[in-house]
């Protein structure tokens, strides 16, 4: 359940801000928009989500993210926008950094929420757990030879 609400939060966001960015600003459709948001959630949820950031930091899962939101807006636009490469890199470049800035607080939750929960600390002993026994006589032989040296004179 916690996971369809997550898939949820992501769906939604992102089709927000890339229908404010590309369907308001850049006068795209809604079913286009909402093709590469479904696209696009699908991608970097698998790749970024569930694989990248359970085994690296928080940084890079969004760095990925922002390059599979530029790669994925920019190849389901190339064909709509033709011969506008500026517009077609602007509004790619935009609606990017807006995913991966939401990406970056949605993967602090993901961690939060998943990752961290179900993490067990595992502390392996200490190799250096010394113990050390205490006397009086630091070189036993020695003091033996002494004493029996003292007590014949």
């Amino acid at each position: 359940m916690k996971r369809l609400v997550s898939i949820g939060i992501k769906g939604l966001a992102s089709l927000v801000l890339l229908y404010a960015i590309l369907g308001l600003g850049y006068n795209m459709s809604f079913g286009r928009v909402l093709l590469i948001t479904v696209v696009l959630g699908t991608i970097s949820y698998i790749i970024g989500d569930l694989v990248l950031l359970p085994w690296s930091n928080n940084v890079v899962a969004t760095a990925v993210d922002l390059g599979i939101a530029f790669a994925v807006i920019w190849g389901l636009n190339a064909y709509s926008l033709n011969y506008h490469t500026l517009l077609l890199y602007y509004s790619s470049l935009i609606g990017s950094l807006a995913i991966a800035a939401f990406e970056y607080f949605y993967h602090l939750y993901l961690l939060k929420a998943f990752i961290h929960e179900k993490q067990t600390y595992y502390y392996p002993p200490s190799r250096t757990r010394f113990q050390m026994e205490s006397s009086e006589e630091l070189h036993p032989e020695i003091n033996k030879n002494e004493n029996r040296n003292t007590e014949k004179e």
